[in-house]
Formats: C-alpha cells, structure tokens, sequence
C-alpha cells in the first residue's frame, strides 16, 4: 500500500478545513511461496563487486555508509513559493542475515539525515527498522513475520501533503504474520496485520491512525508457469481525529493470477471490487472496480524491464470546524462561508467524496559493462477529486547509472524530473498544486 495517509490541513480565513483521507484497497504483498529465483539487474549477484559482508558466527553483518549531494529546483513542490538549494544527505545501515540452512531471520536498521544549505527548516533525520523472518514448520508449511518501525518526514510532494510550515513527522509501524499451507495443489495464505501512522507534533495529530488488517489467498499451483488465485482483504481503520466521521471500513475482493519463469518472468495481474463503508451514518457506501499488475521481466540476460500499474478508488471526507458551513469556491478550494446567503455553490459541514487513483510505471535497468549500470524510467499518475472536480496528472522522468569500483565502494548519478498538472491550478485543497520539479544527485557509497 502507498504512503498516502489521511489528511492535509489548510487555513483559509482563520477557519480549519480538513480533508480525510482513507486507505484505498489494501494491496497484500504476499511472501513468496519459493525462494524468488528472476531478480532484476541491479539485483543480480556480482561476486566481483558485491559487498564480503562480516560473519558473526550463524549471521552475515553488511554495513554500509552514503553521502549525497543534491541540487533541487523547487524544494516545496510549488509554482507559488518557488526556492532551490542544495542538499547534504548522509545514510547509515547495518543489516543481519541468517545463514541458517532451514528458517531465515533479516534484521535490517538505516537512518538517514539531510542538511538543507539554505532552508535548514527543511532538515530532517529519519530512523527505520526493518525485520523480516520465517519459520519452516514443515515441507509444506510456514509462519513469515514481517514488521516495520520508522520515524520519517512527510514528502511535501505527497498527493496529499501539508503546504505551510516545518515537515511534520510521524512515526510508521508496521506488524504482519503470514501462516502458508500447501495442501497438493492448492496453496492457502492467511495474514493478521496492524499498521499505525502516528504524527509527534499536536497540530498533525488529525492525521494519525490505525489499520488492522485480515488478508487471505488461495492459488493453484499445477507446477507450471501460471499460477490463478483468488484473494479476499478486510481493513478496518480507526481515525485518531473525530473516529465517528473519519472512521472506515474496507473489504476487497480480487482474482489474478500469478506468472513465473525462473529467472527470466516474474508477474501478476489481480482485478476485483472494493466496497468502503464509513461509520459516519450519512455517507453510503463505496463500491468500485480495482485492478494491480506488477512485472519484472529479464528480456535479455543483462536487460530488466520493471512495470507496475494499478486502478483504484478511496473515500476522501471534508468538513468544516467549530458548526461552520463551507462551499466550492471558484478556483475548487473549500472556503468558510460567513453568510449563507452569499454563497455560490452548494454548502456543507461535512462532505464525503471519491479519489480516483490510476497510474503506470515502467523501468529499464542494463549492464552497460560488468562494473557500469544505468537505469532509466517514467511515471504516469491519474488522480480525480470528485469533490471539487479537481484532477491532478503527475508525470515523472528519472535517469541513472551506478559505477562499481569495487566491493568496497560504488558511484552513483541520478537526475529525476517531477512534473504535477492540474486542472484548478489554484485549488490547494489537497496539496501543494501544480508544479515542475528537478532534481540532480551525486552519490558515494562505501560498504563492507
């Protein structure tokens, strides 16, 4: 599932207007029933070049140092309050793995901080752990727990982002069990997970909540390259943030299949329904088709093509504060309304609308020489605001290549260019609005 939390607060005439924003269909990223064998290029083993790592009896330590120089063009992601600098990024990560001949455990912890030359109310530090293990019950069964803790700063390009002020941050927890049983030909999934955005300052605090999560999927498996499923997702989320508006229920049905070529194809196409439900009692519920499609593709032996796309819908809620009524205004923007009688449009206290969310991405990794790689690809992202009849078109470009110098060190270049088209130019209900964003970065990477 995305980062897209709930929320973006904007202060228009002294009034609070708030805008929540609800998971959309809860997109189950199974493990994998084998151990994956088709990795992409920049994936690929390279005993030549690929970090020696420290043994620590049953477990192999890789640590690893960056620093990166960036120059960005517009860092707020806006065509009104334009600014460039440049930007110091420095990471820190250990990770642990196992080197056990049954079962598995990955440990991995990063942090990250960035300096801003010009705007050092930009800076921010974020911290993540990352845990990943399995235990092989038996030759036909197993028990995954995967589990995330991060500290990060919102994006301010973020779909839906805060547009004034310092970055909030917030804190990302992440917990799932998956329990896998084959029964001959038929492979059952089941998932219990929790995730919870909590923001640390008090006036972001409408944007923190919990997801609970029940996940299950049966597939086929005839031992050939197709493999069908059928998948069922429950999520019930608890708003932190007036719960009996805010508060939502998803339930998601979806059939694919799955289609695997060791170490040449690995993909997976899925289309169902979504139907949200809300336990404010005045909006009905929402029932609309979704579809997901992920591909990794080795097309030559140092050639990978990366595509995904997905078609989805969300609940999006807005309502104005202390029993004051709002309107559209011209330009879409939510506005106060003082006087009931002066208003242009159709006036509410508390509205609940649809997202519309489409969107590609396509990629192309290569190996130019054994130690020269380089990657290229775009971004297509389609997004409509029933509300206000807003639609925002997201483009984005992005180039690089990877010099190896040894295993002990790599260079990197990468250019991404970010382009956000909108058809209320001067709508800022959601987020920052249109803008065109560039972004340049020089990267050194030691490693052990």
């Amino acid at each position: 599932m995305s980062a897209l939390r709930s929320n973006v607060l904007f202060i228009s005439a002294g009034i609070l207007a708030f805008s929540a924003f609800p998971a959309a269909a809860q997109l189950i990223r199974w493990p994998d029933v084998a151990n994956p064998d088709t990795k992409p290029v920049y994936d690929m083993a390279r005993p030549d070049y690929d970090a020696p790592g420290i043994i620590l009896g049953s477990f192999a330590l890789k640590p690893s140092l960056s620093n990166s120089i960036s120059y960005n063009d517009n860092i707020f992601a806006s065509r009104i309050h334009k600014a460039d600098d440049l930007v110091n990024a420095t990471a820190e990560e250990f990770e642990f793995t196992s080197l056990w001949s049954r079962h598995y455990l990955d440990v991995d912890l990063r942090s990250d901080q960035q300096f801003y030359a010009d705007h050092a109310r930009e800076d921010a530090n974020s911290y993540e752990a990352q845990l990943q293990g399995r235990v092989d019950i038996s030759a036909t069964s197993s028990f995954e727990l995967d589990a995330i803790g991060a500290q990060l700063p919102e994006q301010r390009a973020d779909l839906i982002a805060i547009k004034n002020g310092e970055r909030p941050l917030y804190n990302q927890w992440e917990v799932a069990g998956t329990y896998l049983e084959k029964f001959d030909r038929l492979v059952e999934q089941f998932r219990l997970g929790i995730n919870q955005i909590a923001f640390i300052y008090p006036e972001e605090v409408y944007q923190s909540h919990v997801d609970k999560i029940i996940g299950d999927r049966v597939s086929l498996d005839n031992g050939g390259a197709l493999v069908p499923f059928l998948e069922v997702g429950y999520v019930r989320n608890d708003q932190i943030y007036h719960p009996s508006r805010q508060s939502f229920e998803n339930l998601t049905g979806l059939a694919g299949v799955h289609a695997h070529i060791s170490e040449l194809l690995d993909a997976e196409f899925a289309a169902g329904v979504l139907r949200e439900t809300y336990r404010n009692p005045d909006f009905h519920a929402l029932v609309r088709p979704v579809v997901y499609g992920n591909l990794l593709w080795n097309v030559l032996p140092l050639t990978s093509v990366i595509a995904s796309l997905f078609y989805d819908y969300s609940g999006v809620e807005s309502f104005c504060n202390s029993g004051l009524v709002c309107q559209i205004g011209p330009e879409g923007n939510v506005e106060p309304v003082t006087d009931p009688h002066s208003a242009v449009g159709p006036l509410f206290q508390t509205h609940r609308s649809t997202l519309q969310k489409a969107g590609i991405q396509l990629s192309v990794e290569h190996e130019i020489w054994h130690d020269f790689l380089a990657d290229a690809g775009v971004e297509y992202d389609h997004n409509l605001f029933d509300l206000n009849n807003l639609i925002d078109n997201y483009f984005v470009f992005n180039a690089g290549v990877r010099y190896l110098v040894n295993r002990y060190a790599e260079l990197q270049v990468s250019y991404q260019h970010r382009d956000r088209l909108a058809n209320l130019p001067n709508d800022f209900t959601f987020n920052t609005g249109p803008y065109i964003e560039n972004i340049a970065t020089l990267t050194i990477k030691v490693q052990l």
